[in-house]
């Protein structure tokens, strides 16, 4: 079926992030989503920005870039909806700076940080109801064991 199901009014947006952690690269392609943000201890923030457009079947020529970003063991990455950026975004509509506080906060990422933004996301709605869905979605960088070594420093 495909987008064939769709009418030409409605759309999707996704990510898919392929991790190689033996190469440590990560490759992406953004369609339409929220970026998507990947630090660590030795690297600032860095956002992901979509790769080419939302996907549609009133666009069905459109392409999207697969660009690939290097990673280090420790670094981190972050996936969210709109749900959330929008949600604790400021006036100018951007939710940068509060992810990084939440970053701040919680630099050990994993489960402490996703707790931490929906902490933020539920301050800001202040009982109202939240307006769309809320997903957030995290994983870290860790050593990749050298083939033939069993234990988790490689030896």
């Amino acid at each position: 079926m495909g987008l064939a199901a769709f009418r030409p009014d409605r759309f999707v947006t996704l990510v898919a992030a392929l991790m190689s952690p033996e190469d440590r690269r990560l490759r992406y392609v953004n369609a339409g989503h929220p970026p998507i943000l990947l630090w660590g201890s030795t690297r600032k923030p860095l956002w992901l920005e979509s790769t080419g457009p939302l996907v549609s079947p009133v666009l069905t020529a459109s392409t999207w870039d697969a660009p690939v970003v290097s990673m280090d063991v420790g670094d981190h990455l972050l996936l969210y909806t709109d749900g959330v950026s929008e949600t604790v975004a400021d006036e100018n509509g951007r939710a940068e700076e509060r992810f990084t506080s939440a970053i701040d906060r919680a630099s050990e990422g994993g489960a402490l940080l996703l707790d931490t933004i929906l902490a933020d996301v539920h301050h800001e709605l202040a009982g109202r109801p939240q307006p769309d869905d809320l997903t957030l979605l995290t994983a870290v960088v860790r050593a990749y064991p050298v083939r033939g070594r069993n234990g988790p420093d490689g030896t």
